[in-house]
């Protein structure tokens, strides 16, 4: 066994020779395919590495070399592996952040010039003097025991550093990440507001109504109702755009917000749901594809029918028959497979409701 550990030394060393020799080859080129392979020809050389030296570990401690770690054989084994994985893990970690851009990396690029080879070469040496009996006997403990113990201890401090610098630059990802978000609402934000002051309401208030409803941003929401209230004859404007195929925008004012007469809306509402009832039986005649039919499909329009209903009927069954040809419209054969709708659920237990 003391040949086959020493011909695995030796093959590691050579490994390590030429996977050196290549990290250190001046005029490297950083980017391109050196880039694209750097990572992974560390992580297979270290690999490699590693389990050349768990084999021969396992062969040094079968034959004793490893009793002054602890006398009890279960945790012996266990201090073994931990500080193999450990400080390989260290080396790796060591390699791959010497290109690594950003203050967090340099926590551990500060060990990038040494610890690549030291460790390496510590757990080498050490190796040979262990796994060959005449070495370990005729040579003080201290010969293998202080190049262990430098870099286990190295490659603890490389890994606490590691993770530190990982936890570091998550924490600076996820707050770019927030940043950035911020920075999309505040533009979609100030888009919304611009879009509202520049409609030229007696025009165009059909397409400012979907920031009246009371999903919006408040000052979005504020602004939006302000702007349709300029319009002079705005409620009149609302009952037309129910007649049309721009129904569900006037829904999406009128299930969040109070009119000044109720009476215009009583027979416009009716219109409106007959009109989203047609929207949704030629949406459905259009589905080509079994992805066109999802399980939130129609449930915003729906849900903004009801509301409109729940704050303007009168009795529970004044808008009945209406809300009945809404939920038959869901019901409309399409040329592909169609899903159960979150649609049709709200709409039967709201309908169950009114009997």
């Amino acid at each position: 066994m003391t040949i086959v550990g020493n011909l695995l030394l030796a093959i590691a060393g050579l490994l390590f020779i030429f996977f050196f020799s290549a990290l250190t080859a001046p005029n490297q080129s950083r980017g391109g395919d050196y880039a694209a392979g750097f990572g992974w020809g560390v992580i297979l050389f270290f690999l490699a590495f590693f389990v050349i030296l768990l084999i021969v570990s396992l062969i040094i401690a079968s034959r004793g070399g490893f009793e002054w770690l602890s006398a009890n054989t279960a945790a012996r084994y266990l201090l073994l592996l931990f500080g193999l994985i450990s400080t390989v893990l260290a080396a790796a970690l060591a390699t791959l952040f010497r290109e690594e851009p950003g203050e967090a990396a340099n926590l551990v690029r500060i060990f990038s010039g040494f610890a690549p080879w030291l460790i390496p070469v510590l757990l080498l040496v050490s190796g040979v003097i262990l796994l060959n009996d005449s070495w370990r006997q005729g040579l003080s403990p201290l010969a293998y025991q202080i190049p262990l113990k430098v870099s286990f201890w190295l490659g603890l401090v490389i890994n606490l550093m590691a993770t530190y610098a990982w936890m570091k630059l998550a924490n600076e990802n996820r707050q770019a990440v927030i940043q950035d978000e911020i920075a999309f609402q505040d533009k979609n934000h100030k888009r919304m507001l611009d879009e509202i002051d520049s409609c030229e309401v007696e025009k165009n208030m059909v397409f400012i109504l979907v920031f009246t409803d009371s999903n919006q941003d408040p000052e979005v929401r504020k602004r939006a109702v302000a702007k349709v209230k300029m319009h002079p004859h705005w409620q009149e404007e609302i009952v037309r755009i129910l007649g049309t195929g721009y129904a569900p925008e006037a829904f999406n004012y009128l299930a969040s917000n109070d009119v000044d007469d109720k009476s215009l809306f009583t027979d416009a509402i009716k219109t409106g749901i007959a009109q989203q009832a047609q929207l949704f039986r030629e949406s459905i005649r259009r589905s080509s594809h079994p992805s066109h039919f999802y399980p939130e499909l129609f449930l915003w329009e729906t849900e903004r029918v009801l509301r409109t209903v729940e704050r303007f009927k009168e009795s529970n069954s004044q808008y009945l028959k209406d809300v009945e040809g809404l939920r038959a419209a869901l019901k409309e054969p399409a040329d592909v497979e169609k899903m159960p709708l979150k649609a049709e659920k709200l709409l039967d237990e709201w309908l169950k409701k009114q009997q």
